[in-house]
């Protein structure tokens, strides 16, 4: 079932257009961030908490203690060691941050290169590059990676990618410190915002479970041991560091971070978050999804059919599905002061949850046809688990997802795989 390119595509690409990509998002990034430069961070709104929160810990003060704070330490600390190498000035977060976004950029691009063809990965990750990285769709800034409401939410996510990208080296070479690598950056999340977080680490688990299920016995408990001890020593650290300062209840409570506000907490029933999670809204955000579900069909048909019309079935050219979808999106581009863009990612939870049975009827069939140890299979695998990670990741916006706003970094992976 032909929803992803197949990774052996990428060999058909003549080695001396392997840079090519790679070089292409560079200069998009550069371009970006020079567009935009010093637009990034909202001078009233969640960036001051941001930048006061650790230049404070640099002044002596102790989180939780002397400031309240309702997410987990690691972004707190890490932007304030930051400052205290580089001088406490948004200067430092913004060029730390770019940094990141780099690193963010580079493993987005390799892992995509992972699941399709090189021309797939570049053109999903010049998407990022172009809309989400640094992009200032609202009256307010913040929504980017280089100035971001939350560095828990960007920070996450950066983990959360090195987490993939080791996983898949390590099923490659199957070498233990891998996996408790793995292990240790899911641990990281655990540290950051609950969404980002409680995805990454169901995702990841599940990852490892299938993978180190079709390994003998003793195996299967020394990767399995490996990989939770190294997740759960991470947040333990964290308590004992936090306890120098701070009695054992109280950091318990701080390593908990958002998890405690969202089991025992009534704001989540608050307006602001059935706005951000498109319950206050339901009948307008439900005729949003359906119309934009409509659209895009309309937009993907035309491509199918044309390839139909000229590839015999069974030997569909990437070419001509391309033309089918230019032809329709150039009268759409040419009017789209018309349409209403900034919501086009409605129906993405949809046709996530569409590609992920799709993808596992397809490992099912690997299963069945040959095995498990198959390398087709584990591909299949990979895809199925990226695509259950980016539709966890939508929980928090599942009836009002967009590309701006939290969908900045909550719908980026989904955005990712659906373009691929």
């Amino acid at each position: 079932m032909p929803i992803m390119l197949h990774e052996a595509s990428c060999s058909h690409s003549p080695d001396r257009w392997r840079w090519a990509g790679p070089l292409l998002i560079a200069v998009a990034l550069t371009l970006m961030l020079a567009l935009t430069w010093n637009t990034w961070a909202d001078a009233l709104v969640d960036f001051g908490r941001e930048a006061y929160v650790p230049w404070q810990i640099t002044q002596g003060k102790v989180l939780y203690r002397d400031i309240a704070y309702f997410n987990g330490p690691l972004s707190p600390y890490f932007n304030a060691l930051a400052m205290e190498l580089l001088g406490a000035t948004l200067g430092t977060l913004f060029t730390v941050n770019i940094v990141i976004l780099c690193s963010i950029t580079y493993m987005l691009y390799w892992l995509l290169t992972q699941l399709s063809s090189r021309l797939a990965a570049t053109v999903a990750t010049l998407f990022f590059t172009s809309v989400l990285a640094v992009g200032h769709y609202m009256p307010l800034a913040n929504y980017n990676y280089v100035a971001p409401y939350s560095h828990e939410m960007t920070h996450g996510l950066a983990l959360s990618l090195a987490a993939w990208c080791l996983l898949l080296q390590w099923r490659r070479h199957e070498r233990r410190w891998q996996l408790a690598g793995t292990g240790a950056l899911v641990g990281l999340t655990l540290l950051t915002k609950v969404e980002v977080a409680a995805a990454t680490a169901l995702a990841a688990t599940i990852w490892v479970i299938l993978l180190a299920a079709a390994k003998p016995r003793p195996n299967l408990c020394r990767d399995l041991g490996a990989y939770f001890t190294a997740m759960l020593a991470v947040p333990l650290a964290a308590w004992s560091l936090l306890t120098l300062q701070l009695r054992p209840l109280e950091a318990a409570l701080g390593v908990a971070g958002s998890w405690r506000w969202v089991i025992a907490s009534p704001v989540a029933g608050t307006y602001y978050y059935r706005f951000v999670y498109g319950t206050l809204n339901f009948a307008d955000n439900f005729n949003f999804t359906a119309w934009w579900l409509g659209a895009w069909a309309m937009l993907i048909a035309p491509a199918l059919l044309t390839s139909w019309l000229l590839v015999p079935p069974r030997q569909w050219n990437k070419q001509f599905v391309g033309l089918g979808c230019m032809l329709v999106a150039i009268p759409l581009l040419l009017t789209w002061e018309k349409w209403r863009w900034m919501n086009a990612a409605r129906p993405l939870p949809l046709i996530l949850i569409l590609l992920l049975i799709c993808s596992i009827i397809a490992t099912r069939r690997e299963v069945r046809a040959r095995s498990s140890k198959t390398e087709q299979y584990r591909l299949w695998l990979e895809r199925s688990i990226l695509l259950l990670w980016s539709l966890l990741l939508l929980a928090k916006i599942f009836l009002n997802v967009r590309v701006f706003h939290y969908g900045f970094g909550l719908a980026m992976p989904g955005i990712m795989l659906v373009v691929i």
